[in-house]
């Protein structure tokens, strides 16, 4: 393996075992001293991504972009980094230029939808949503912003569907159950049991999720008796 391939090799190891501070220190070093070399500059935007630094995600984003125009690579991370930097209209342009150059993908309509999220255009953010999901539905996160798409417009029962449809896709994912747990508990005890169906149909061990959290183990344990 040349040092070029043995740098970025340890970069994505790092990244894979969590160790963010590290690979941006050894990609920041790298891209300083190799400034054409894309592979370098989308990890250095996606371990940016990975940090929550969407300034600096955008910067190397940027550079990405730049030496290579049409790489569908490129262009996702530029807008997620849009995305996380608060420029959703300029994400939603990015994502369209996705579409424009490559296809319409379930990635590219999420992106749109996310930043219509972000201005609270939320009836329009369904609609995208929905059109991801007819081209991608085991999605997990498809399913969690159509979610939030939903809660945005107050349409609580169709939030809480959509939120188990999540989970029920990825149940590794604690934030998704975090997510369903929030738009179903003020409903319990409150005229709202039927819910639990639409829930327990989605996530069958989802009671037992509920019972592990001490601040509303009473108030499933009457919901449930």
């Amino acid at each position: 393996m040349t040092d070029t391939g043995a740098a970025r090799q340890q970069a994505e190891n790092w990244i894979d075992a969590g160790h963010l501070r590290a690979a941006a220190d050894l990609l920041r070093k790298f891209v300083a001293l190799n400034p054409d070399d894309f592979g370098a500059w989308c990890l250095l935007a996606e371990t940016r991504l990975l940090q929550g630094r969407g300034k600096e995600a955008l910067a190397a984003a940027s550079v990405a972009s730049r030496l290579d125009p049409r790489s569908e690579r490129s262009l996702v991370l530029l807008a997620e980094a849009q995305l996380m930097a608060k420029e959703p209209a300029r994400a939603a342009q990015t994502a369209q230029l996705m579409i424009d150059m490559h296809r319409v993908s379930a990635r590219a309509l999420d992106i749109q939808g996310r930043a219509m999220l972000q201005t609270h255009r939320y009836p329009e953010a369904e609609s995208i949503f929905r059109k991801a999901i007819a081209i991608s539905s085991t999605d997990w996160w498809l399913w969690n912003d159509l979610g939030v798409a939903f809660l945005g417009q107050n349409r609580d029962v169709e939030a809480i569907d959509a939120f188990a449809r999540s989970v029920q896709a990825n149940p590794e994912i604690a934030g998704l159950r975090d997510n369903l747990f929030t738009a179903s508990a003020a409903f319990v005890g409150a005229g709202g049991l039927l819910l639990w169906g639409v829930v327990i149909e989605r996530v069958p061990d989802f009671a037992s999720h509920l019972g592990s959290l001490p601040a509303y183990s009473m108030l499933y344990s009457s919901a449930a008796s």
